[in-house]
């Protein structure tokens, strides 16, 4: 006001003049708000702009990061689980030198524990027959009639075994396997066992020292079974003693592994039957060997015949070098574990035992898979990471058995469907998998399929070296018997072995002698058939 109306109004004049000048000149430069508003905006887009940019090249970054660990770890388990021909014939080696310490009785051997079958059918056996077979997961328990070297007349059933059996200090196992039996008896027969008398042979999944055909001492307890029940005892005579509180008079002639008793069964069907493999929820392999080979029968052994069956217990086998080393083994395989592999091991209910058997068989490679899909997620974030709730399902153990790996080998669907089924079914995932996803997962699959199937054609092949030894002539064919899910639900695993034997045996003329077939169930058979032979004899 002072400026605008001095005391000297031309000044004052002036001075509102130029006031008036300056007002209007900064009016004109000043924007309008539009104007303002649409600067601020563009300044805002082009921030943004850069900012997504900058956010889309991150993510790209990263994720092109995280494929190139993920890819990574996929090529360092493929050196791990791909097997090559060097490898698996060093495999061969150290089984071979394995059996022979084994039949020789010294120290790291296989146990080879000699199964006292050295009488074979003779076509002569009749009768009505039972036999109990009690493996790492069922019960199955069959009725036959034999009659002119043929099952006349045959009844199966099977049981899942019950989780409080599975606890062996509890005592509860013979007992189930008793009330069992005695129902399917009451029912074929229409009135109860009491009083009865009934000839069972005793088919058993678990390792037995044996000094006799119907004696055997329960050496350890494999599979999911745990505590101490049975071991050290005669398993026999606990089955008898359990049977004869019930007023059930049961002739036991015969304790056999399922191996043995498949060999039997398949033999009775095939004299060309040599060997028998059980790949399911564990595995072992049985053959005919020569008496003269065995030194660790008893004296008071009594002989009846020049070949018995040997049963191998071949899940126990010693593959991994540190493991050979520490035995003092000749042959090293060249085999290392993964992680997973020692894991498995490690969770198991007998770690440090059946190494052989956690590499190859249905209870344990579904698992396996499942650790290496859990170390993808926690070092990539692949299947959502495992900070993702919608994740836990792949760090719960034996979520993913062999079944599901089966499944999502076979997938060939271009968008892979079923593996995207089986995935989610198992593991409850939540998070949308892509493609890349899947393809992971078939591979990681793949591998320890292959690698389990090629360790199995290894392990075949050391017995059919032996049995080539054995032959009664270079040109006698030789059969191997397989039972067991594994194997037998398994279309591309049979494929793998067939064709890995092939390629070890490097020999058309010896490949040609040797022929694969599916025993289905045999073991059972197998069992009632000794049972009659010796009852017979």
């Amino acid at each position: 006001r002072r400026r605008l109306y001095p005391e000297n109004k031309l000044t004052a004049k002036r001075n509102f003049t130029k006031q008036k000048l300056r007002l209007d000149r900064l009016r004109y430069d000043m924007p309008t708000t539009v104007e303002r508003n649409s600067k601020t905006i563009k300044l805002l887009v082009s921030t943004l702009g850069s900012v997504l940019l900058s956010a889309a090249a991150f993510n790209a970054w990263h994720t092109r990061k995280k494929r190139t660990r993920l890819e990574y770890l996929l090529e360092e388990y493929r050196s791990k689980l791909d097997l090559r021909k060097e490898d698996l014939l060093r495999v061969c080696d150290a089984i071979l030198e394995q059996m022979d310490l084994g039949l020789e009785g010294k120290p790291g051997g296989l146990m080879m524990l000699p199964s006292f079958v050295d009488r074979f059918p003779k076509g002569t056996e009749q009768g009505e027959y039972f036999a109990i077979d009690l493996g790492g997961t069922s019960l199955k328990i069959v009725r036959v009639v034999l009659e002119k070297q043929q099952v006349v007349d045959k009844h199966v059933k099977e049981w899942k075994i019950p989780e409080e059996c599975y606890d062996t200090d509890n005592g509860m196992l013979m007992e189930w396997v008793v009330d069992k039996c005695l129902e399917m008896i009451g029912k074929e027969n229409g009135k109860s066992a009491k009083g009865t008398r009934i000839v069972i042979g005793f088919c058993y999944s678990f390792a037995c020292k044996q000094n006799n055909l119907d004696h055997g001492e329960q050496i350890l307890w494999t599979k999911n079974f745990r505590g101490q029940g049975l071991l050290g005892q005669n398993v026999v005579q606990v089955l008898r003693d359990t049977f004869k509180k019930r007023n059930v008079n049961a002739v036991i002639p015969a304790l056999m592994n399922d191996s043995v008793a498949s060999l039997v069964g398949a033999q009775f069907g095939s004299p060309l039957v040599k060997s028998s493999v059980i790949l399911g929820t564990g595995t072992n392999c049985s053959y005919i060997e020569s008496v003269d080979k065995i030194k660790t029968l008893p004296k008071s052994y009594r002989k009846h015949g020049d070949y018995m069956i040997i049963n191998t217990e071949w899940g126990d086998c010693k593959i991994f070098d540190h493991d050979i080393a520490a035995c003092g083994l000749k042959h090293a395989s060249g085999i290392q574990p993964c992680e997973e592999d020692l894991w498995v091991d490690f969770s198991s209910a007998n770690p440090g035992h059946g190494l052989f058997e956690k590499l190859i068989s249905g209870l344990y490679i579904g698992d396996v898979a499942r650790r290496i899909l859990l170390k993808l997620a926690e070092e990539t974030g692949i299947y959502g990471g495992v900070s993702d709730h919608s994740a836990t399902g792949l760090a719960t153990p034996h979520s993913f058995d062999g079944a599901r790996l089966s499944a999502i080998y076979h997938d060939d669907s271009p968008d892979l469907t079923t593996t995207r089924c089986t995935l989610q079914d198992a593991f409850n995932l939540h998070h949308s998998m892509s493609v890349y996803e899947l393809q992971v997962a078939k591979s990681v699959c793949t591998m320890v399929a292959r690698r389990s199937a090629r360790l199995c054609a290894a392990a075949m092949v050391a017995i059919l070296r032996r049995e080539f030894e054995n032959a009664a002539s270079p040109s006698e064919k030789i059969e191997i018997s397989v039972d067991g899910s594994t194997f037998t639900k398994f279309d591309g695993y049979r494929q793998l072995v067939r064709e890995t034997i092939d390629e070890l045996l490097d020999d058309p003329s010896l490949s040609s002698r040797v022929a694969i077939t599916l025993a289905h169930g045999s073991s059972v058979i197998g069992a009632a058939v000794v049972a009659a032979v010796e009852t017979s004899s």
